[in-house]
């Protein structure tokens, strides 16, 4: 399945997903909001084994969330984040600042809560990465938008209040999403997310 055929996939998961919230509005009341704040860690962007390779490093993420319970153990979640990171280039012994990046996730997921204070969480959606246009793979617009989900966990740490401590492996696919694209090949890009939530 090549790279379009995967994001039109991703596209009829989430609409099949908002057609059937939609279809049965007795089933969701009104959503919760929250907010998210967290770091993440250093990873690897582009890695070329003949090129230089980019690095993106830590990350402040902030973002906001409304949760809508599905059952007693049970809620779905879409999710705004946005980061920002500082861009390393390095190739052999030689490194070197390549400026600043930013990122905006827009993720449709769903919670189950285990027991009275641990959760998991799957999420899906797309994600925005933008850069400075001389280096890859920020050169083509076409470039910006690609598909990803996370994984995480959460653990309550108050019974009184909603506050949740969350770590979380986000990723998404870059390159190959068109034939001006900067990279040909398409390739995962993951990243570590600890935070603190309140509300959702």
């Amino acid at each position: 399945m090549d790279f379009s055929a995967r994001s039109t996939a991703i596209v009829l998961y989430l609409a099949t997903v908002a057609a059937t919230a939609t279809a049965q509005p007795g089933r969701l009341s009104r959503p919760r909001g929250g907010i998210e704040i967290g770091m993440a860690a250093p990873s690897l962007l582009v890695s070329d084994a003949s090129g230089p390779q980019l690095h993106l490093g830590f990350a402040p993420v902030i973002g906001g969330i409304a949760a809508w319970p599905l059952g007693p153990r049970l809620k779905s979640m879409l999710a705004l984040r946005a980061s920002a990171a500082v861009l390393r280039g390095s190739q052999g012994n030689a490194e070197w600042d390549a400026g600043r990046s930013s990122q905006i996730a827009l993720q449709l997921g769903v919670e189950q809560t285990l027991g009275t204070r641990f959760g998991v969480s799957l999420a899906v959606g797309p994600t925005w990465l933008f850069g400075p246009a001389d280096v890859t793979p920020f050169r083509a617009a076409s470039s910006a938008l690609h598909w990803g989900g996370s994984g995480g966990a959460s653990w309550r740490v108050s019974q009184k209040r909603p506050i949740a401590a969350t770590l979380a492996v986000d990723g998404f696919m870059i390159g190959g999403s068109s034939l001006n694209d900067p990279i040909a090949e398409p390739a995962w890009v993951r990243r570590v997310v600890v935070g603190v939530r309140y509300g959702g």
